[in-house]
């Protein structure tokens, strides 16, 4: 039995995009995604300097922190569903 190894990583060959462009019925990239107004294909992103590990870890906890918890407040999941009598009468009163 041979063992299952996942693939590697590999760039795409010129040979491959040509190949994947003709399976989906186009001849370039700019014609696979020509739908899409240039305007909005490659917006600018205002990214934030880079950080060092550090100071991304401290930044990353910080952000976290202003996430709410059940440990911050009282929590009704599942309140109200627990075992409880209903007399015989209410089915035939319901159906």
């Amino acid at each position: 039995m041979t063992e299952f190894l996942p693939p590697s990583y590999i760039p795409n060959t010129d040979a491959d995009r040509a190949d994947m462009l003709r399976a989906v019925g186009v001849g370039s990239v700019d014609e696979l995604f020509a739908e899409i107004p240039e305007a909005v294909r490659n917006p600018e992103l205002k990214l934030p300097p880079p950080l060092a590990e550090a100071e991304l870890l401290r930044h990353m906890r910080e952000l976290a922190a202003r996430n709410a918890s059940l440990e911050d407040y009282t929590c009704f999941l599942g309140g109200g569903i627990y075992r409880h009598f209903v007399p015989s009468v209410v089915q035939h009163v319901i159906a």
